[in-house]
């Protein structure tokens, strides 16, 4: 009984200490020693605290976002007022955005398919608000360039432009890519897709708030996969999912047309900055980039997302989903199998991008270059090429910004960064250290060593190599058990003796400094991959607690503001932002985030990403048998 409790436990829990940083990461046959690690109760006791900080951002909708009638959504929504994230701070001040609606979604999703009934619900809650940005407004509002005049928009909005009718729902009407896909059949219901990155829609200075945001669509679609699990998988549930990632793969990534072939034929896709611009998006003709043509974001490519919806898709494909795939441009139906390649692609495109916007300290660049027009028509959406081809510039010199951060520098934009990263070996461990790594004329190239856990490494053996403590050894701490944070900045932070931690890739220094706690807490999460031989398991456990001993309740403070001041309190923040890095950072040291047991309760075969998952059931069995008998 003892042993079966442990198992079930484990499935989306955590495990007692002693098999925490053993059996939580356990892959295949002949690869069981290098899993994921995880923090112990320290770790778990930092997730529980900032989950409730992060929780008190949640409104009830006061109409900010159109409020669907639950009528018209999947049976789960029955009863469920959408809920809302009250987020500030550059881009997201006086409004809702997509970003922390994705977020939400992502962190409620995860603890729902544990079990967490609040979260289902909290997750269903920001799901229904997700879907009305994407259906958009059903009334007339205040015209952008007119303040007294009314404007109708072209309804679902998604990820268009609001204005011409087929912006969102067909690729041949700008901007390139489908993101609201409406629905078909009798297990179909209610708009879904990705939606205008901020309401009010009519907010933004410079007219309509248009446009979706890559990272916030990733993150959501992301959370709403768990949900599925969580629900038990209802078809007309599943059909609202499967609907958003396909518009995730086609407005945010480019599927099926905008892509570059290698000389091996491999088809690469970038993440784009938005619907409308970035990636690959050309820089002329009818589908031409809104602006900073030839742009990435860097922090927001997130592998395990793509991984996550290409299995998802995979397993859970119906014949009747082949009308949701949006066709080529010459009018030839896309397929099933042309979606997996688009997620592969991104996965390929992404670490080679990255790889090239990084340095060997582990920070990485806010904005980078994927320029790689296409030589008979800068209009065309595909050729060959190679995205990272002059990498971390924009062509031979270019550079590019965007959300008020810089080019070449580790901000506000790049923070995110560790975080996705681990993310994919927590879920990945095997498939995320198989990267396929080219040269800057696309030919694979053995000599570059790159993937999930080499990034990951470097980040830890930075603060290993150059913090003023030992946190594997627990030599961080002060009396009554408190990190002591500036022992931890001095690996980061110039005037406390940090070496340089910019390079040709992020050739500017830090902006801001480590003291932010939107630009500390993700770096914390490298320490889940193994470094041995440098650290132990133990002791990269270790550090994780230590991490996790930075913030208590009483030393959380109200606000972020002046990040270059040292002081717990800004490392210890409040405000939208930092909490948002902090919640989801402590949701992947603490373990909380897992592979669901099986893709379908009950089902005869599982994905290859749940498959190590099954096989910890009997290895966790036998540890708990030999734990037990130490123990006599």
């Amino acid at each position: 009984m003892v042993a079966a409790a442990a198992v079930t436990a484990f499935r989306w829990g955590i495990l007692p200490q002693r098999f925490s940083m053993q059996a939580a990461g356990v892959q295949p046959e002949g690869a069981i020693g290098e899993g994921p690690i995880f923090g112990n109760e320290a770790t778990r006791h930092a997730f529980t605290l900032f989950r409730g900080i992060w929780r008190d951002f949640y409104r009830r909708n006061p109409g900010v976002v159109p409020e669907l009638d639950s009528a018209d959504l999947p049976d789960a929504f029955r009863g469920v007022t959408a809920k809302v994230v009250v987020s500030s701070g550059g881009a997201a001040e006086g409004g809702v955005v997509s970003e922390a609606i994705g977020y939400g979604i992502m962190i409620e999703g995860v603890q729902a398919a544990a079990g967490d009934k609040e979260s289902l619900r909290n997750g269903l809650a920001l799901m229904k608000a997700w879907l009305g940005m994407v259906q958009g407004p059903h009334r007339p509002i205040k015209h952008h360039k007119h303040g007294n005049a009314s404007l109708t928009l072209v309804t679902p909005i998604g990820g268009g432009d609001g204005m011409n009718p087929g912006s969102a729902t067909r690729v041949d009407v700008p901007p390139y890519g489908v993101s609201a896909i409406a629905p078909q059949g009798p297990n179909s219901r209610g708009p879904s897709g990705v939606p205008a990155w901020k309401y009010p829609i009519e907010s933004c200075s410079w007219g309509l708030c248009t446009g979706t945001a890559t990272d916030g669509d990733e993150d959501a679609v992301f959370g709403m996969i768990y949900l599925a699990h969580a629900l038990d998988y209802p078809q007309d549930f599943m059909d609202t999912v499967i609907r958003a990632l396909v518009a995730v793969a086609s407005a945010d990534l480019g599927f099926p047309d905008l892509y570059r072939t290698l000389p091996d034929g491999t088809k690469v896709f970038v993440p784009k900055g938005g619907s409308g611009w970035g990636g690959l998006s050309p820089s002329e003709g009818k589908f031409k980039s809104s602006f900073n043509h030839g742009c990435i974001n860097p922090s927001y490519f997130a592998p395990a997302s793509y991984r996550l919806m290409r299995d998802f898709a995979k397993k859970h494909w119906k014949p009747e989903f082949d009308a949701y795939l949006p066709p080529h441009l010459g009018g030839e139906r896309s397929t099933l199998a042309e979606l997996l390649e688009t997620f592969n692609g991104a996965i390929i495109g992404g670490y080679n991008l990255f790889y090239r916007s990084s340095c060997s300290s582990g920070v990485v660049s806010n904005w980078a270059g994927s320029r790689a027009d296409c030589a008979k028509s800068r209009g065309a959406l595909n050729c060959r090429g190679v995205p990272w081809a002059t990498t971390p510039f924009v062509g031979k010199s270019g550079t590019c910004t965007a959300s008020g951060t810089k080019w070449g520098s580790w901000g506000a934009d790049a923070c995110r960064a560790p975080w996705r990263i681990a993310m994919d070996f927590v879920l990945y461990p095997e498939e995320s250290v198989n990267v396929a790594m080219y040269s800057e004329i696309g030919i694979i190239d053995p000599s570059i060593h790159f993937n999930s856990k080499v990034y990951l490494n470097r980040l830890a053996a930075w603060y290993k190599q150059n913090a003023k403590c030992d946190g594997g050894r627990r030599s961080c701490t002060e009396l009554g058990g408190t990190t002591d944070p500036t022992k931890l900045a001095a690996a980061f932070v110039d005037e406390l003796g940090a070496p340089k931690v910019t390079c040709g890739n992020v050739p500017f220094p830090p902006e801001p400094n480590w003291w932010a706690a939107f630009m500390s807490h993700p770096t914390f999460t490298s320490f889940v991959a193994p470094s041995e031989p440098l650290l132990s398991r133990s002791e990269s456990s270790a550090w994780l607690d230590t991490f996790a001993q930075l913030c208590r309740p009483s030393n959380v403070g109200s606000s972020g503001g002046n990040y270059t001041s040292h002081g717990i309190q800004k490392l210890c923040s409040k405000a939208y932002f930092d909490v948002s890095q902090q919640v989801i950072s402590a949701m992947v040291t603490s373990g909380t985030l897992q592979v669901p047991s099986a893709w379908k309760r009950g089902s005869d075969s599982q994905s290859s990403a749940s498959q190590p998952f099954v096989r910890i059931i009997a290895t966790t069995t036998a540890m708990l048998g030999m734990f037990l008998t130490q123990q006599c």
